[in-house]
Order: structure tokens, then sequence, then C-alpha cells
């Protein structure tokens, strides 16, 4: 599994992105990321291409089965990093976007998604 690791330096957020392996194995990455000890049961099996996996405010883990599930369906990358910009304003006390007022979130998922990309693609 390979792992990049982004840091939100508006919101304060830790995310680890990881191509390959398997949830569970991506969030136990995160844990070791954030130094964190737990004894409470990895809920994740496997299945599914991706998945945003958050931990109680701490940081999150955006997981691709794989590279080509990145570079092949932007859709999927766009969806799980709308999970991850959801998740980061929302526990950082951002108003929920609406119609008159989501600039916030449209500006914090593209940069989301240049990030993933500029950190999954380059040489």
């Amino acid at each position: 599994m390979k792992q990049y690791e982004l840091f939100d330096n508006l919101y304060r957020m830790p995310i680890l992105i990881c191509v390959g392996g398997t949830k569970a194995k991506a969030l136990t990455a995160l844990l070791k990321h954030l130094k964190v000890e737990t004894d409470e049961p990895n809920p994740f099996g496997d299945g599914w291409d991706a998945a945003c996996i958050v931990w109680k405010g701490d940081g999150l883990v955006l997981w691709f089965k794989n590279k080509r599930t990145i570079t092949h369906h932007p859709g999927i990358v766009a969806h799980e990093c709308l999970h991850a910009t959801n998740y980061i304003l929302q526990d950082r006390g951002v108003e929920p976007a609406n119609e008159l007022n989501d600039e916030h979130y449209c500006y914090h998922l593209q940069w989301l998604v240049e990030e993933l990309y500029d950190s999954v693609l380059s040489p």
C-alpha cells in the first residue's frame, strides 16, 4: 500500500491518502500516522473501490483500491473528496453549504482534489 500525507493548514486536519491494500489496512495506517492506540475493532471488510474514513476528528484517510481508480475514475475521486470536505468543514464549525453560500466548500473540494492528484501522480 502506497501512502501520501497531506495537511489541511486552514482547518488543521491531517489527511492520509492510501492507494492499494484494503480499507482496514488504510485505517491502521491512519491510526499509526496519528500515533493512536486503540482496542476498538476495525469495522471494514473488503469491497468498494474507494472510501473516506474518519477517526474522531483527529484525521482522515482517503483510500483507493488501486491507482487505476484514481487515474480512470475522477468521479470516484471527487465523490470521496466531497465526503472529506463535508466532514472537515462541519467538524470545524463551518456553516453547511447552501444555494447562497457554498464557495468555502467548493474551494476546499478543489484544493483537496488537486492536492490528491499532485501527490499521487507526481513522478
